[in-house]
């Protein structure tokens, strides 16, 4: 079995991300002046914040990412973890559908819960904990 290196997966993110030309996007320089647990991709999509962290398949956030992820969910963000090819047809999904409300064919409600984004990557041979 092949070993997907997490740069891999950065840069199909990356090739996902190129292809909406309305999604605003970086990846914040990880250095001693930089903010720790910041996920590897920041975007604005449609006035909303998306972070992504990128984990090769059977990765693991940090401590300090885990409560990152808190803190985006709180203020209403959006955060997401990819770490498989299922994950990646969820970011284009979602931002499909963060467009397709700018441009006017449907509206989104706020729900309570609609920022919480899971996707259960499972890899033969590989135990992924939550």
């Amino acid at each position: 079995m092949k070993t997907v290196k997490e740069s891999n997966i950065k840069d199909k993110v990356k090739k996902i991300l190129n292809s909406y030309p309305l999604v605003t996007w970086y990846m914040p320089a990880a250095s001693v002046y930089g903010r720790r647990g910041v996920g590897d991709f920041v975007c604005c999509v449609n006035g909303r914040y998306l972070e992504i962290e990128t984990k090769r398949p059977g990765g693991k956030q940090t401590p300090l990412q885990k409560v990152r992820e808190q803190d985006v969910e709180k203020s209403s963000g959006l955060y997401m973890l990819v770490s498989c090819d299922a994950a990646l047809v969820v970011l284009k999904d979602l931002l499909e559908a963060l467009l397709e409300a700018l441009l006017g064919r449907f509206y989104i409600r706020k729900e309570p819960e609609m920022h919480k984004i899971k996707i259960d990557c499972k890899f033969e041979g590989e135990k992924i904990d939550e």
